[in-house]
Order: structure tokens, then C-alpha cells, then sequence
């Protein structure tokens, strides 16, 4: 029933499979301590925690957004399975916390209001290691950044990852995700047109494995439309040799006459709160902004997972887009292409010739 009530956008990402179900962040932290820096210690605890539990699934939830649109799990998991879990980790003791500015050096990104929480970890052989990790709220939930330095994450990316895009200037320069603006580069972008063939010829032929498949054009009144439009165009993508099942999907929705686009984007939001794993990340609803956008994650289905939905509206306030992807870096790439289809596709990775030593103490923590 579920699947019906987001109009299939989900359906499609089944390929996710059951190993991207985890906890939603939003209702992972409930510490009862009201200063920030009480409930920062808490939450620093706690990821120790599914480090210790070996969770990757929990701890890659509680990555930062800013972090997670640049940075795949299958990074995060390679290093902790290869270089951390190994070592036996326990729960932090923390022996301080101070409230500071911090510039996160993967990207350049300062957090004006960041928790440097200084703890003891010990470790299967007998060992306890001093060190401290950054944390920014978001939301009202505390997160944690993979990475002291970009050459230490690109290794990674190169070594667990590959296929994913390198961190450069551009991509960090574009990872935060405000309520101010649009992501990703949205309030350039002016419409899509809604004949399948243009639609389809405006839409990037591939996002780093998948490629895209034929469009389908729904009226009004089919289950899978939704009741604020008149018509629905769909775009899948899909991960071969998998061609049955799409791991992605872009949309046009056609709002009818009397749908506004707030209304449209509130009966998303509540269509989605069925979803135990609902979060809304980012939005600015109001009709004046220049782009009016909801960045959500969410469950379609027990086997789907948790994946990342971005939902837009054109200018003059008569369509709703939606764009999905199995992960929150092949969703940024998606829109990207979209906003700038003459930027030259994503780099694939290439070996990073010298990674300076980084303490492989500290869960690799910004």
C-alpha cells in the first residue's frame, strides 16, 4: 500500500536491496540533556556505540549530509571493515567538549556552531587512544564527517569505491545543502518540456553505472498518478546488466488547475510520513523563492531502503519534478547533469598519488 501512495517513485529502487534499511537519523539521537554540548557528548557516545556494535548501516546514517553527497558507504564501510573494526573498538569515555567554529578540510565548508568532542577509546589489545571528533547539529540530531583531509577521503573513494567521482574544487564547493537555495545548482534551471522524446533528450544518458531507460506517459487517473496532477512522465535508470528493476527515476508531474505547487509538495510530504524512515532534509516551500524544493529520504518498502528523493517546482508554478537515485552522490550527479548537460560527465576514480598519514584512531572523523 505503501509503494501506491508515493506513486511508484520507489518501487523502482528495490536493486538497493535490504543491506540500506537502517534507523532513520531523525529518530536515532533522543539524549534528555537541553545544552548543545551535553547532548553532542551523548551523541558521540552513541556513534561509538555502532562502531563497537561494527554497524556500518548506523553510522553511515549519521554522517552529515555535506558528507554523504560527496562521499559513497561503500567508502566509509571499506575503511572501517578493513583499517578499524579490526582493531576491536569500544565506547568512548568523553573527557570534553567545546563549542567552536571548525572548517571541515575535505571541502572548506566552516561550521560556525560545532561540537569538538575530546574522548578516550579502547581498543581489543589493550589499548586506549585519546582523540577527538567534530560534530555539527542538524536539525536537532548531532553528525559526524568521514575525513580529516581530501587526499584521506579520495583514497578511500579510489580503493572501496571505484566507479564513484573524485572530491575536487567543484564538487565540494557545491556539497552544502541549505534551506536557502535550491541544490546543486537548481535556480539555473528552467523546465522540462513534457513530450516523452524531448524529456528523454534533456536527461542524461547515464549517471555513473546507470543508464537510463525508455520514458512512460501516464494520465490522471491511473493508480500510480498522483491526485494534484493531470499527467505523469517518468524516466527510469537502470544499473546493467540489471534491466528489469531501476535503481533510479526522474519525474514530471503536471499539476491540474487548481493544485497549487505548495499544495502539491504538502500532499507529497504527507504521503511520505507513512514511511517509519521519513525525514525531510532540506526545504524552502514558499511560492517567491526562486525554486521551491523539498530534499527528503524515505522508505518505499521494507526491501527498498532508505534512499534520497529531491522533488522541485518549475517558474511559473505548473509542474512538480522529481529526481531519485540510490545514493545521495548519484542523486547529486543526476542533478547536476540535469542543471548542466554540457558538463562533462563524472570522473571516474584514479589512484591518489600520496594520502598523508591520518591517525586511524579517531573513526577517520573530521
Amino acid at each position: 500500500m505503501h509503494t501506491r501512495v508515493i506513486w511508484t517513485l520507489l518501487v523502482i529502487l528495490s536493486l538497493v536491496g535490504p543491506s540500506l534499511v537502517h534507523v532513520s537519523p531523525a529518530h536515532a539521537q533522543t539524549p534528555t540533556a537541553t545544552d548543545p554540548a551535553s547532548r553532542a557528548s551523548a551523541a558521540a557516545v552513541e556513534i561509538s556505540q555502532f562502531e563497537a556494535q561494527g554497524n556500518i548501516d548506523q553510522l553511515y546514517a549519521r554522517m552529515h549530509l555535506d558528507a554523504k553527497v560527496l562521499i559513497p558507504k561503500e567508502a566509509v564501510a571499506g575503511w572501517y571493515q578493513a583499517d578499524f573494526f579490526p582493531r576491536g573498538p569500544g565506547v568512548i569515555t568523553v573527557t570534553g567538549v567545546q563549542i567552536i567554529s571548525w572548517t571541515w578540510d575535505v571541502t572548506g565548508i566552516t561550521y560556525p556552531t560545532t561540537a569538538e568532542v575530546s574522548f578516550t577509546q579502547p581498543f581489543a589489545n589493550g589499548e586506549t587512544v585519546s582523540e577527538v571528533v567534530r560534530l555539527v547539529e542538524d536539525n536537532g540530531v548531532w553528525y559526524w564527517f568521514f575525513g580529516r583531509n581530501r587526499d584521506f577521503v579520495n583514497q578511500q573513494i579510489t580503493t572501496y569505491a571505484a566507479g564513484y567521482p573524485l572530491i575536487d574544487d567543484t564538487s565540494a564547493a557545491s556539497s552544502q545543502v541549505t534551506n536557502d537555495v535550491a541544490p546543486w545548482g537548481l535556480e539555473s534551471f528552467s523546465a522540462f518540456s513534457v513530450d516523452p522524446n524531448t524529456f528523454m533528450a534533456t536527461l542524461p544518458p547515464a549517471i555513473l553505472t546507470h543508464e537510463i531507460g525508455e520514458v512512460e506517459a501516464t494520465t490522471g487517473g491511473s493508480p500510480v498518478v498522483p491526485p494534484f496532477a493531470g499527467q505523469m512522465l517518468t524516466a527510469p535508470y537502470f544499473t546493467p546488466p540489471e534491466l528489469t528493476i531501476p535503481s533510479g527515476q526522474v519525474s514530471v508531474y503536471t499539476l491540474n488547475p487548481d493544485v497549487t505547487t505548495l499544495d502539491a509538495l504538502t500532499q507529497i510530504e504527507n504521503s511520505w510520513r507513512e514511511s517509519p524512515q521519513f525525514a525531510i532534509l532540506r526545504q524552502h516551500r514558499d511560492p517567491s523563492a526562486d525554486v521551491p524544493f523539498m530534499l527528503i529520504q524515505g522508505t518505499a518498502n521494507d526491501a527498498v531502503g532508505v534512499v534520497p528523493v529531491l522533488y522541485w517546482c518549475n517558474p511559473d508554478g505548473t509542474e512538480i519534478y522529481a529526481a531519485s537515485m540510490r545514493d545521495y552522490v548519484s542523486l547529486r550527479l543526476l542533478v547536476t547533469q540535469i542543471v548542466n548537460p554540457t558538463q562533462p560527465a563524472a570522473v571516474p576514480t584514479q589512484p591518489v598519488e600520496s594520502t598523508p598519514p591520518i591517525e586511524p584512531t579517531a573513526p577517520a572523523g573530521g
